[in-house]
């Protein structure tokens, strides 16, 4: 947590000259399993988008992703670190019929 501190700070200070806009965000998520309630996970993470559709997240969690709008066609990825054993890659493509 306390690097994750350090980091947020150390950005900070480089955000304007990037082109970045910081925010804030929570994210809860419940987990279940057919009908019974499992568990509840509630995240708060600074972070920045980029002019070119790049982002960066920061807390308890670290995430840094794309997404990208083309024609009909939207590509959006991100790599989430939670801790050394648990880690997720995640990418989507959607074609919208218009």
């Amino acid at each position: 947590m306390e690097k994750s501190v350090k980091s947020i700070i150390l950005i900070g200070f480089f955000a304007s000259s990037l082109g970045a806009a910081p925010y804030i965000e929570y994210k809860n998520e419940a987990q279940f399993q057919y009908d019974n309630y499992i568990k509840n996970s509630n995240y708060f993470r600074a972070g920045y988008k980029f002019d070119n559709n790049m982002y960066l997240e920061l807390g308890e969690t670290q995430e840094v992703g794309y997404k990208f709008n083309r024609v009909n066609w939207t590509f959006k990825g991100k790599i989430e670190f939670k801790n050394e054993n648990n880690n997720k890659l995640e990418t989507e493509i959607r074609y919208t019929f218009r």
